[in-house]
């Protein structure tokens, strides 16, 4: 099971050309953009970073730009070229040797319909099987891993996401560390999805 974001798409690389296009379709400057985007999160609440909702962000854009429709931000920002650009170089070939083996699906924390987006427009979709498909709100809730199958090994970037899998102890997680050399002292440790298939057939 593969989480998303950090995990198999640069999320910050994303951001920056996603802010980048906004910016360049206003005529405003990038720091400009950056500015509005801060505006925006001050007047809405998120308890985690996955609770962003770009469509909630196109309709503040819109309200800032009466004469830009949202039909045209939507056209912009969800260009697949740049969704596509941010997925780490090893991403594909390390699940389609992956799944020689394993069956591959997703566990991801997020609104639900951006998510699906992201894997859509990012092409990588068709990779994972339907029915291992899980994207919940808030991932480790109790109701959300009892619908993960027994066992599954788990690939994911946040800390706090690895420490919810070993607590439930019925799953394998590995953590993805892409920062730094750390290793995670009661989980499993890579620094890129390249290392996955060598740890896995140990």
């Amino acid at each position: 099971m593969f989480d998303i974001d950090r995990t198999m798409i640069d999320t910050d690389k994303l951001s920056g050309l996603l802010n980048g296009a906004i910016a360049k379709f206003l005529g405003i400057s990038a720091q400009e953009s950056r500015e509005l985007y801060k505006k925006f999160i001050q007047k809405i609440t998120l308890d985690d970073s996955t609770d962003y909702d770009p469509w909630n962000w196109l309709n503040f854009l819109s309200d800032k730009f009466p004469k830009v429709s949202k039909e045209e931000l939507e056209a912009v920002f969800f260009n697949q070229a740049n969704f596509e650009a941010s997925v780490f170089p090893e991403v594909l070939s390390v699940i389609e040797e992956v799944k020689k083996i394993y069956r591959v699906g997703i566990f991801s924390q997020g609104v639900i319909p951006w998510q699906e987006k992201k894997l859509e427009l990012s092409g990588l979709t068709p990779l994972f099987e339907k029915e291992l498909t899980f994207i919940f709100r808030r991932k480790v809730a109790p109701a959300s891993l009892e619908k993960l199958p027994f066992g599954a090994i788990v690939i994911d970037d946040r800390e706090v996401f690895i420490e919810g899998l070993i607590i439930a102890k019925r799953f394998r997680p590995i953590w993805i560390n892409r920062n730094s050399d750390e290793k995670h002292d009661k989980a499993e440790t890579i620094h890129s999805l390249e290392e996955l298939p060598a740890l896995l057939a140990n």
